[in-house]
């Protein structure tokens, strides 16, 4: 399963940050710390699972991956939660293995653009 392919393409990829408002009710201070917890914490699950997926732990993957789902559910990165789901799914049953790897690479894609976009909202709301 590699997902070195740089061939894959990715949809577009924005966050819906209106969960994150909602539960914050309106403390940006609140709101910049879950985004600040996002960008520290994000890297690492997914270096984590990276390595986790080449040693062929599919059990730790999907474990990784679940977490994953419920860090971007606060940015309401949509595009990734289904595919998330998927994989976790998949994973853990050992199933589709073979598909897996274009799924995982566009994750993690969207996951990297996830942080950038991070980034640039919390210097929007430092101006």
């Amino acid at each position: 399963m590699s997902t070195l392919n740089t061939k894959v393409k990715t949809p577009p990829i924005y966050l819906d940050l209106t969960h994150l408002q909602q539960i914050s009710e309106g403390d940006t201070a609140f709101e910049c710390e879950i985004l600040l917890i996002y960008l520290r914490e994000v890297p690492e699950i997914v270096r984590q699972t990276q390595q986790a997926l080449k040693g062929r732990d599919y059990l730790e993957a999907a474990n990784l991956i679940h977490v994953l789902k419920s860090k971007i559910r606060v940015v309401g990165l949509k595009q990734a939660w289904r595919l998330a789901d998927f994989i976790e799914i998949n994973l853990r049953k050992k199933t589709n293995l073979n598909q897996l790897g274009s799924k995982i690479e566009i994750f993690f894609k969207i996951i990297r653009k996830s942080i950038f976009l991070v980034n640039k909202e919390l210097l929007k709301s430092t101006k």
